[in-house]
């Protein structure tokens, strides 16, 4: 008998995690990856055609030639399995909803950060106090030599979650220095928008943009 790990992304196949013959040590791997899946900003949208929700799901598989729904398999919490052969030929053993951290493009880095990256890379170490503050899907971090780093999100909710996740880890380690300014109102958005379009060289209708594209 052949097992194996698969991460689903919306209901479709993706990547193969691990394989097995083995029922037992799989499903031990199984269990501790469902266990250690623990992000500060789960993924929720992604940029395709355009911006939409997404789910994963961890499912674990073994080979076994029987037809759809011959047999009844009940997972780790006793909630029966339907719909067992998700694949030809393989059969669900069992399925946990899957957590990706969010990553986030960060004005002149090539590599997209996630949020500790962006609180030890570009917020930390301080050496004068920092305001951030969002203007719809761009989180803007300055200080007071007038400094600028800019992340870009993919639309005004995501912005939103990184505002917050970095401001609870500030404020439980006591960075006093570093202070969140939450949503900008019209007048501070509106000097922003200038400074953000003289730093990046961006065209005016980039500059604007509430939501990122493919």
């Amino acid at each position: 008998m052949s097992y194996k790990i698969v991460l689903y992304k919306n209901g479709k196949r993706g990547k193969v995690l691990l394989k097995s013959n083995s029922l037992e040590d799989i499903k031990n791997n199984y269990l501790n990856m469902v266990k250690k899946n623990e992000v500060l900003i789960p993924k929720k949208i992604v940029n395709s055609v355009k911006l939409k929700s997404v789910t994963y799901e961890l499912i674990l598989l073994e080979s076994k030639k029987v037809s759809k729904g011959d047999v009844v398999v009940r997972d780790r919490f006793n909630r029966i399995i339907r719909d067992r052969e998700i694949e030809p030929g393989w059969l669900i053993l069992e399925r946990s909803n899957w957590k990706i951290e969010e990553t986030f493009k960060v004005f002149r880095r090539k590599e997209r950060l996630n949020c500790i990256q962006i609180l030890k890379e570009v917020i930390l170490p301080i050496t004068t106090p920092k305001q951030i503050c969002c203007v719809v899907n761009k989180l803007i971090i300055q200080d007071d030599d007038d400094n600028m780093d800019i992340i870009v999100c993919k639309n005004e909710y995501e912005c939103g979650r990184l505002h917050d996740t970095l401001m609870d880890i500030c404020k439980k380690f006591k960075l006093q220095s570093i202070i969140f300014f939450g949503k900008s109102g019209p007048h501070m958005k509106s000097l922003l928008y200038k400074k953000i379009e003289k730093v990046t060289g961006w065209s005016t209708d980039r500059v604007y943009r509430g939501c990122t594209r493919p």
